[in-house]
């Protein structure tokens, strides 16, 4: 997936395990290569997101973001990325709250690629009760 804007809607959906979690291992085969996810709340809950990247033994740099649509016409948060982007540190996005019909996208790239680049993405959600 290539342009930023032009592809993001377009990502994997990410598909959760019964205790609202899912991993996926990839790689970044070039400059221009983006790893797009996404995830609508299909639910009536509010929920927590947590999206973390990279921070493994074997992860090379990567550039880690977000961008949040809230379905409603008018908002549209994002991208965002983490202050340890084009870095093999782990990248965490935590406590991102998703109302019910909002989609979260995550994009994972190497815009300072040298070297195919192999990454560990971690995603969950979680009910949030006020």
């Amino acid at each position: 997936m290539k342009a930023l804007y032009a592809s993001y809607k377009f990502g994997l959906t990410i598909t959760p395990n019964e205790y609202g979690g899912a991993i996926y291992d990839l790689f970044i085969q070039s400059a221009t290569d983006q790893d797009w996810f996404k995830w609508t709340n299909t639910t009536t809950n509010l929920k927590r997101i947590g999206v973390h990247v990279g921070g493994f033994s074997g992860n090379g740099p990567t550039r880690a973001g977000i961008i949040i649509n809230y379905n409603n016409g008018l908002a549209e948060l994002g991208p965002l990325y983490t202050g340890k982007a084009g870095t093999a540190e782990a990248q965490s996005f935590s406590n991102v709250l998703l109302p019910p019909g909002a989609t979260i996208y995550v994009v994972v790239d190497n815009p300072n690629f040298t070297a195919m680049t192999q990454y560990h993405l971690n995603f969950a959600h979680y009910n949030i009760s006020f």
